[in-house]
């Protein structure tokens, strides 16, 4: 399932992170030509994503979610790609007990306000990642890019301290809320 326009239940990045972030989504469009953060360029980490969601239902549960949950740091790891016509380029996010029991919390919380959830965000199935591109690229081009970024350093913490619904605006993805965890 592809979406368009998707909504999203993320964790803002902020600070150092949202700025190593941007930086190689600049670095890639000054390079290679190549788009920076794929069709939603906020820098975050999605736990689910959906066609849309019942908004006035959503708002409640988020924000009963966010006050029950500590801040906590996860690590982020290596360069992977999803290969397709359009090959998705992400860094992985380690996988946390804190981190998975969040998404399931997320996931569990906040289903029922959502249409068209794309399989690969269910708990079982997530794959924690920060998106660094998501465009076609011939294979050339495609391994230029990989073996730039293999030659970062890519791994840094992320400090997962919000919980925010990013939806579609006029011209591009918005905040509509963001909510601090504790």
């Amino acid at each position: 399932m592809t979406i368009d326009q998707p909504y999203g239940l993320v964790s803002l990045l902020e600070g150092t992170s949202e700025r190593k972030l941007k930086a190689l989504w600049a670095e890639l469009q000054t390079e290679f030509g190549v788009r920076g953060g794929g069709p939603v360029p906020i820098a975050h980490l999605a736990y689910q994503v959906a066609g849309q969601y019942h908004v006035p239902a959503l708002h409640d549960a988020l924000a009963r979610l966010a006050r029950s949950r500590r801040p906590f740091t996860v690590q982020v790891s290596d360069v992977e790609v999803i290969e397709g016509p359009e090959p998705v380029i992400f860094l992985r996010v380690v996988r946390s007990s804190d981190l998975l029991s969040f998404q399931h919390d997320v996931w569990e919380g906040t289903y029922f306000a959502a249409d068209e959830l794309p399989p690969h965000y269910h708990p079982d199935r997530w794959v924690p990642h920060l998106t660094i591109a998501n465009q076609r690229l011939s294979d050339g081009e495609l391994a230029r890019v990989i073996e730039f970024l293999t030659a970062k350093d890519l791994q840094w913490q992320l400090k997962i301290d919000n919980l925010a619904l990013i939806m579609p605006g006029k011209e591009r993805p918005r905040v509509k809320w963001r909510f601090d965890l504790g």
